[in-house]
């Protein structure tokens, strides 16, 4: 038998307290990953750096393959990350267009993606020699998989920890407003990937650096993508890390997460 529904028959309090996911995107080079590894027992799964350049849990990932075979060490090991960050989802995305095609290829119309003649060579006459990539198939029919594949993969790092942080690269366009041209922030996701993964995000916020602080900004604008569902952050700009006389960094992670 199930549970008897309950309507409510007053206002509750919010219970939303951290934001997970978050969404951090911005320029290159301010310090995105250096200010994130420096969470306590936060697993960086970077797939930008082949080379470890930052301090902290980092393990570089070079495939979706490498992915799951990590993800399902962490479920093994009882999932014991406080924080997973993805760094960055931009280049989660690119890795997700030949799984993309692996979709597509499941369908009817994909059965002849790939053909080879005798030598293994790739026939031209089949899709992946005609169109190269999924995303060039005609009118633009070929995104729907790659939307499959990115929440396939969002779905599996969302599974991994209570608190999940995205790095995304930022993309700069010029919008006219009253007459003039400004430059837009925005995130660098294709299309309805950039939609839908910041209609799911808790929180997105804009990572600048001025000197040597770096700050969040969850104040959305007209040139910049940014927000938060959860009120004592709603609208704020904070300090979020800065370098002392001694060339410490110093990071306030305690602003965004609470106990």
């Amino acid at each position: 038998m199930s549970e008897e529904l309950i309507l409510p028959k007053k206002p509750t309090k919010a219970q939303l307290k951290n934001p997970s996911p978050l969404l951090i995107f911005g320029q290159p080079k301010i310090g995105k990953t250096t200010c994130i590894a420096n969470l306590k027992n936060n697993l960086v799964l970077n797939f930008e750096d082949k080379v470890q350049s930052a301090d902290g849990m980092v393990m570089y990932i070079d495939s979706l393959k490498k992915l799951k075979e990590v993800a399902q060490a962490i479920k093994k090991a009882d999932k014991p990350y406080t924080y997973i960050t993805i760094d960055t989802l931009t280049k989660v995305e690119e890795m997700c267009i030949t799984e993309a095609e692996k979709i597509y290829m499941r369908t009817p119309m994909g059965k002849d993606w790939i053909r080879r003649d005798e030598n293994g060579k790739l026939m031209q006459s089949c899709g992946k020699g005609k169109y190269t990539s999924v995303l060039f198939l005609p009118n633009g029919s070929g995104y729907q998989y790659l939307r499959q594949a990115f929440k396939q993969v969002t779905n599996l790092i969302e599974s991994l920890a209570d608190n999940i942080i995205y790095i995304a690269h930022v993309k700069t366009t010029n919008i006219l407003k009253d007459g003039a041209e400004i430059s837009s922030h925005d995130i660098n996701l294709i299309g309805k990937n950039k939609q839908t993964i910041s209609a799911d995000a808790q929180a997105i916020a804009f990572m600048t650096r001025i000197n040597k602080k770096n700050y969040l900004s969850f104040l959305p604008s007209d040139d910049i993508l940014a927000g938060c569902k959860i009120k004592r952050l709603e609208g704020k700009e904070i300090l979020i890390s800065e370098y002392d006389d001694e060339e410490n960094l110093i990071t306030y992670w305690d602003q965004i997460y609470i106990k």
